[in-house]
């Protein structure tokens, strides 16, 4: 654990240095990078371990089992995601409580239109 530790500071006192030195790019990918090393998870998995209760394990499952994104999520059906191992009814409520706020969710068909729905869903 400690390495992992370690490695996540230093790569969050790099990307502090490149903010300031205004390398935005290295920034972008040193907070990239962080969130990689934190989860140890590939930069495919970021979008699901985002979501509070996906640690790597789960987030490879929905990942093999089609859900590959917040938008995945948001589309699918509760008894789809209950079917992937490690997931259940339950959680695949709570899943889908905590990508759209408890809200419903309107037919969304593009990425764009799950973006618009959680700017909406934020105000």
């Amino acid at each position: 654990y400690s390495i992992v530790q370690t490695c996540e500071w230093l790569v969050y006192a790099a990307s502090e240095l490149a903010r300031l030195l205004g390398m935005d790019e290295r920034f972008k990918e040193l907070r990239v990078l962080r969130e990689r090393v934190k989860h140890g998870v590939k930069a495919e998995l970021l979008e699901l371990t985002s979501i509070e209760g996906i640690g790597r394990v789960r987030a490879r499952a929905l990942y093999a089992h089609g859900f590959r994104s917040l938008l995945d999520i948001v589309k699918a059906d509760e008894r789809e995601l209950a079917r992937v191992p490690g997931i259940g009814p339950i959680l695949a409520r709570k899943l889908k409580e905590a990508v759209t706020g408890g809200k419903p969710v309107p037919k969304l068909s593009s990425r764009r239109g799950l973006d618009e729905f959680l700017t909406l869903s934020e105000a």
